[in-house]
C-alpha cells in the first residue's frame, strides 16, 4: 500500500474571529506572533513581567505575523504576559522565557 502526501494550502476565512497565537513558547530571544486574520490597523504589543511592569512595548504595522527580537534586552528567565491590542481588542498570552 502506498501513501501520497498532498501539498499544503492556506485557507483564509474573512469571517473568522481574530486570534493571537505565539509560535515559540517557552522562548529565548524571539517571540513570533501569528494572527488568525490580518489586522486592519496597527498592532500594539507589550510584554509585562510578573510585577506588572511593561518591559517591552512597541507598535507594529498590519501583518499576519510579527517577530519581536528581544536579544538586546536583559530579560531574566521567568513568566511574562504578552498583551496584544489588535483592532481595538486586547488579547493576552502567558509566556515563559528560558
Amino acid at each position: 500500500r502506498r501513501s501520497v502526501v498532498s501539498r499544503t494550502i492556506l485557507l483564509k476565512n474573512p469571517n473568522a474571529e481574530q486570534n493571537v497565537r505565539v509560535v515559540e513558547n517557552p522562548f529565548r530571544s524571539n517571540i513570533t506572533v501569528r494572527f488568525a486574520k490580518a489586522p486592519q490597523q496597527k498592532v500594539r504589543l507589550e510584554l509585562v513581567n510578573a510585577s506588572g511592569a511593561i518591559v517591552y512595548g512597541k507598535d507594529y504595522g498590519s501583518s499576519n505575523q510579527l517577530t519581536i527580537d528581544l536579544s538586546g534586552t536583559s530579560l531574566s528567565s521567568g513568566t511574562y504576559i504578552l498583551k496584544t491590542v489588535v483592532d481595538g481588542k486586547l488579547f493576552t498570552n502567558k509566556l515563559v522565557k528560558q
